[in-house]
């Protein structure tokens, strides 16, 4: 029926609430055990944008992923890592009308490596910017909620990629699009 519809959708959505409420206080407690190893970063966001596929082209969205000539190695938690990537491309498919463009782009320049989610979705208005990371903090409280997300997708990335020692910066424009870049230093000697 529709009502246990509701229930359901409701407690899958508290569990996936907890679940990143638990993993933001261990952010909070530094408790977190990285599980760091060598991998291919470009190998990672092929697989994510193989991943992600599916749920792009329900919303008839071009996704793809662009590697550079130069592959990215990093040492860091694969899984982490790629929580985040999910994370951003989710976010990009979520908020770009159907039929959108959505392009990962993926490599290394100097001692880092990178990878840019880029879109032509609806955009970030200038005031929120400074505040997305925070958390629950939402750009369009409806629209959110409405698409199932949390409120803690990019604090959870956020605290990822500053316990890696790396960035993450958000371009956007209202109407036009945005673009996450997110950078990892490369091991020495690597």
């Amino acid at each position: 029926s529709k009502f246990s519809k509701v229930i359901n959708q409701e407690a899958n959505r508290m569990g996936r609430l907890v679940s990143d409420l638990l993993q933001l206080s261990r952010f909070d407690y530094k408790k977190v055990s990285w599980k760091k190893m060598m991998f291919s970063l470009d190998e990672l966001a092929l697989g994510v944008c193989e991943k992600m596929r599916f749920q792009a082209e329900q919303k008839k969205h071009k996704l793809e992923c662009i590697v550079s000539n130069k592959p990215a190695q990093v040492y860091a938690d694969r899984d982490a890592i790629e929580r985040v990537i999910i994370n951003i491309v989710s976010n990009s498919i979520k908020y770009t009308p159907d039929g959108g463009i959505i392009t990962v782009y993926v490599g290394s320049v100097n001692s880092n490596a990178y990878f840019k989610v880029v879109d032509n979705g609806i955009g970030i208005p200038a005031k929120d910017l400074d505040r997305i990371f925070e958390r629950f903090y939402r750009v369009d409280k409806a629209r959110s909620r409405e698409l199932g997300g949390t409120g803690l997708g990019l604090s959870i990335s956020k605290g990822i990629i500053d316990a890696h020692n790396g960035t993450i910066k958000v371009d956007s424009e209202v109407g036009k699009g945005t673009n996450v870049i997110i950078s990892l230093p490369v091991p020495k000697g690597k």
